[in-house]
């Protein structure tokens, strides 16, 4: 699989998030472990901030978790995590992004009434809260994730 087919980005995009100070210094040769314990340390998730100039640091962690291209047994371990909110996330978008529309929507349907808060990053020092269940609100009936466009869901 080619970067280039990754969340519909272009290259410009992977250029910004593969020229960021925190790619360069974590991500570039991060393993699954070593992801798993960034994520740990990540408290807001989002895409693209600051009118889609910077990729925030949740997404450089989701470009490198999908180049590690992941087990299902990974994800499935990622989405029943109640101690890593990023962990959750992480595994909530790969499906929507990866999967049919029958998988996303089994997978989704244990979270679709989640009251978990969720803090996301949308400017350099702009955080607002939101819910699990609008995040997979969003990832089901919305185009664009934070920043980014989300590839039709396949039948």
């Amino acid at each position: 699989m080619k970067t280039e087919i990754f969340f519909n980005f272009n290259k410009t995009q992977i250029a910004m998030i593969k020229k960021t100070r925190f790619w360069m210094i974590h991500c570039i040769s991060l393993g699954l472990t070593e992801l798993i314990d960034f994520a740990y340390r990540i408290k807001n998730i989002g895409g693209f901030i600051s009118n889609n100039k910077y990729p925030c640091d949740f997404l450089c962690i989701f470009l490198r978790f999908v180049e590690l291209k992941p087990s299902i047994n990974i994800l499935k371990n990622f989405l029943l995590d109640n101690h890593s909110t990023c962990l959750k996330i992480l595994a909530l978008l790969y499906i929507r992004i990866f999967f049919s529309k029958e998988n996303i929507l089994n997978f989704y349907k244990p979270f679709n009434n989640g009251k978990q808060i969720i803090m996301i990053k949308i400017g350099k020092n702009t955080i607002i809260p939101t819910t699990l269940k609008n995040i997979i609100k969003i990832l089901i009936s919305k185009k664009h994730f934070y920043g980014f466009q989300l590839p039709p869901m396949r039948l």
